[in-house]
């Protein structure tokens, strides 16, 4: 088992999810107001023209595309406000994830690496995760036919002065949908080689806060000896002894992530656009907005199998690392603003 954790936050990599600091939901009813005659934008026309679908059912589109955004299950749209949404993508050659994710510069303004200013962009990479795009910090992508480990960065002491420090930038004029109420930053934690998504730890980070978070590891280790053991004995895999359809080494979190790629592909044709190591001999076609309704259907069927993961043929891992956090908030002091320049 590789050694050298600390009680500290970069004992494990980080992945910052942007949400507004004004959200809203529109889970609630909206009231009709026919009194009310909305222009037709110039821009509409424009659309159907390119994508050769009638003006009037890109009207109809944009007056339900709120509730394509938010993924309301309550709407009774039809899957062709979806084949819509898809043909103006394809115009613009765009993704919905990619479009409306801010980049990593965007807000994040210092990092401090054990002491030293670093430049973001050298320490964060901007990732595909479930949540949407993310930024990580110490993250390692492994290419499909990888043959070793890597090694993430690893802290030499305990402390924030040795662990990671990042000013990070809200943008409240950046308003847009958001799944939780809440303002500020969520922030996932997870291992180097673990997939980020929705079963990861995550901590929300308030605006305009000083924000500490600790992490304490657990390490389980195994003797030499236990790889002799039959599988059905020990119950449990090394990284090496399973290759997975879209990750190179095994470990108990991808394992669920692929399995929930295939049951996606079984059931819809598709898979979704942020599983890695989508170039393999078989061709994967990624989900789309016309996939949609076919996905969401599906996705009450994932969290209740990871409750009885036994249908999954996922065994626990032999060696692992699992984090306990705190976290403390507190307002903006002076020595933290002078720190960063501010």
């Amino acid at each position: 088992m590789r050694g050298g954790f600390h009680n500290s936050i970069i004992s494990t990599p980080s992945c910052l999810v942007y949400f507004s600091r004004t959200p809203s939901s529109f889970s609630g009813r909206i009231l009709p107001t026919p009194d009310l005659q909305l222009p037709i934008s110039s821009s509409h026309h424009i659309i159907s023209r390119k994508t050769d679908i009638p003006v009037s059912d890109v009207d109809e589109f944009f007056e339900s595309f709120i509730y394509l955004l938010n993924n309301d299950k309550e709407y009774d749209y039809n899957n062709k406000d979806n084949e819509i949404l898809e043909s103006i993508l394809k115009v613009e050659n765009k993704t919905i994830e990619k479009s409306v994710a801010p980049s990593c510069s965007d807000f994040l303004k210092r990092c401090i690496w054990k002491g030293n200013e670093d430049r973001c962009k050298q320490l964060f990479t901007q990732t595909k995760t479930a949540n949407g795009y993310c930024c990580s910090f110490n993250y390692i992508q492994y290419k499909l036919y990888a043959k070793e480990l890597q090694e993430p960065k690893r802290v030499s002491g305990v402390g924030y002065q040795s662990g990671l420090e990042v000013l990070l930038d809200n943008n409240p004029d950046d308003y847009f949908v958001t799944d939780i109420s809440s303002v500020g930053y969520r922030i996932l934690i997870h291992l180097s080689e673990d997939f980020p998504d929705v079963a990861s730890s995550n901590i929300l980070c308030s605006i305009e806060t000083n924000t500490l978070i600790g992490i304490t590891p657990l390490i389980v280790s195994a003797s030499s000896g236990l790889r002799r053991m039959p599988l059905y004995q020990r119950n449990c895999l090394f990284p090496d002894e399973r290759r997975m359809t879209f990750f190179p080494f095994y470990n108990f979190h991808n394992c669920l992530v692929d399995h929930n790629a295939k049951i996606t592909y079984e059931k819809c044709g598709c898979i979704p656009f942020y599983i890695p190591n989508r170039e393999t001999k078989k061709k994967w076609r990624v989900c789309t907005p016309k996939d949609a309704l076919c996905v969401t259907q599906y996705e009450d069927l994932y969290e209740t199998n990871k409750e009885n993961v036994s249908s999954y043929d996922c065994p626990e891992d032999c060696e692992t690392v699992r984090y306990s956090t705190a976290c403390y908030q507190g307002s903006f002091d002076v020595h933290f603003t002078n720190r960063f320049g501010m």
